[in-house]
């Protein structure tokens, strides 16, 4: 940087930079330019620094939401897993009690046939029991 100028800034816009301090730069730190003082440079520094600090305070309080924001997230992660959790070890229940009603009904069924094949036996005794009385009768 090189001494301070008497014309206005062309980079910081009649001292509405960031620093607000008006200064030449050289050519071998980028384009040449130059620029009067607009105010004392250690109240632009203050001032600069309490706008940083200003800006800080606010990302610090932005962050403290976006962690509020992130533990709500995990904590509905967490409780969605124990409901799914749940839900499974429920259907497992729910499948080995439809197994079991499917092998009750197969064993009732083959009960029911059971009872029909002797019903039908029992049947056909009586018939020929009947024909047999019939033909002694005769």
């Amino acid at each position: 940087m090189g001494d301070i100028a008497p014309s206005p800034c062309v980079s910081c816009q009649n001292g509405h930079g960031p620093f607000q301090i008006c200064v030449t730069v050289l050519p071998e730190y980028g384009q040449p330019s130059s620029a009067r003082p607009v105010a004392p440079i250690l109240d632009a520094v203050k001032q600069h620094s309490s706008d940083l600090l200003q800006e800080c305070d606010a990302l610090k309080m932005e962050q403290a939401e976006i962690v509020e924001s992130f533990s709500e997230i995990v904590q509905m992660i967490s409780d969605t897993h124990a409901l799914m959790d749940m839900a499974t070890r429920h259907l497992d229940n729910l499948q080995r009690a439809a197994e079991k009603i499917a092998k009750t009904f197969d064993t009732q069924q083959q009960c029911i046939a059971n009872l029909e094949r002797k019903i039908k036996a029992n049947t056909d005794m009586f018939r020929r029991l009947a024909r047999d009385e019939n033909t002694d009768a005769q």
